[in-house]
């Protein structure tokens, strides 16, 4: 009768049996693994980060591009249809001064439009290519483009002089 009890050791105990053994020495794959595991979360939230940069690039890109330079027009009918007259365009000096004023409005709004798209482009460059001379460079690229993107952290001369 032993030997009948000593057959009847259950097929799920002797899986658990083996399971316990396996993972005896396991430390090193389990390492392995969570390293795999974090590093691969990790390469996920970056590439949905530069998805997320390119999206509000383009944005900018068409802030730049939607400013547009004050001018007078002067339409006539042609065929039926009005179209833009190419004359000489002479101003009142109300006129001259308010185009002045507009034309100051309209250069302040593209060079700012300008600046701010070279630093984001200049911050999303370096978290695409990271840099050779600073190892810290590319996590630092992300956590700034990470704030640029979620509108935290405007690119501006202040935030450039802080750093």
């Amino acid at each position: 009768m032993s030997q009948s009890n000593e057959s009847k050791v259950s097929t799920g105990a002797s899986v658990l049996a083996e399971v316990a053994a396996a993972l005896q020495g396991s430390a090193p794959q389990v390492r392995t693994r969570l390293v795999s595991v974090l590093t691969e979360r990790e390469l996920v939230k970056r590439v949905d980060l530069l998805d997320k940069a390119l999206v509000k690039r383009a944005q900018l890109q068409q802030e730049l591009d939607s400013v547009r330079m004050p001018t007078k027009k002067v339409f006539k009918l042609v065929d039926g249809k009005m179209v833009e007259a190419q004359v000489e365009m002479t101003y009142t000096p109300e006129e001259a001064k308010k185009y002045q004023e507009d034309l100051k409005a309209f250069n302040k709004k593209r060079k700012e439009a300008e600046e701010k798209l070279a630093k984001f482009d200049k911050v999303l460059e370096t978290a695409f290519v990271g840099d050779d001379n600073d190892p810290e460079a590319l996590s630092k690229a992300f956590a700034k483009l990470g704030q640029m993107v979620a509108g935290k952290e405007q690119p501006t001369e202040q935030a450039e002089s802080a750093e």
